[in-house]
């Protein structure tokens, strides 16, 4: 019976856990999240920033900050925490995009399987084909729950602008509008 009840236990831990929405939007604890983690090691890191400091509104009056790639001519990359995926998820990012000159910028995102380097989820835009605002989806092709981590991956010029306001995970099942980030 112990063993009977440790078992539905389990399964059903797993389930609650693998069927959280997951949202980030940089405002709190971005120090506390190693952000060179996985394939972003030894890549410049992306740069904290607030809205306050250019001149730009945010999507949110709750967001006041976002991570935006260095002005150089290298990418720059972030990875966030650890969570669980599910077949038939979604993961969306906030971002804004303005070009201003042919350089422009671009973003990548990768979703990896944490400790393999196997991508479950992959993307990218640039500034070319997005101006202003936009909800991205990116892609997941997870064949089980899997423990990943996202990179996103980018560059900028001097004279445009790129940036991730915020991100969220949302299950299989769950409804957007029950998965906010503000």
């Amino acid at each position: 019976m112990f063993l009977t009840t440790l078992i539905i236990t389990t399964l059903l831990t797993s389930y609650v856990v693998s069927d959280t929405c997951v949202t980030y939007n940089f405002e709190e604890n971005f120090d506390d999240i190693v952000g060179s983690y996985g394939i972003c090691s030894g890549i410049p890191a992306w740069v904290l920033d607030e809205y306050s400091r250019v001149s730009l509104n945010s999507p949110d009056e709750r967001s006041t900050k976002f991570i935006t790639p260095t002005r150089a001519s290298t990418a720059s990359c972030w990875s966030s925490f650890v969570f669980t995926v599910d077949p038939g998820s979604k993961l969306q990012l906030k971002t804004y995009m303005d070009l201003e000159d042919r350089d422009g910028g671009n973003i990548n995102v990768f979703v990896v399987v944490d400790g393999t380097g196997i991508m479950v989820g992959m993307d990218a835009v640039n500034s070319a084909n997005i101006k202003g605002w936009y909800t991205w989806d990116v892609p997941l092709f997870p064949s089980v729950s899997t423990q990943v981590y996202i990179s996103i991956m980018g560059m900028t010029s001097a004279s445009s602008t790129v940036l991730v306001d915020s991100f969220r995970y949302i299950p299989p099942g769950t409804s957007e509008s029950s998965c906010q980030i503000y």
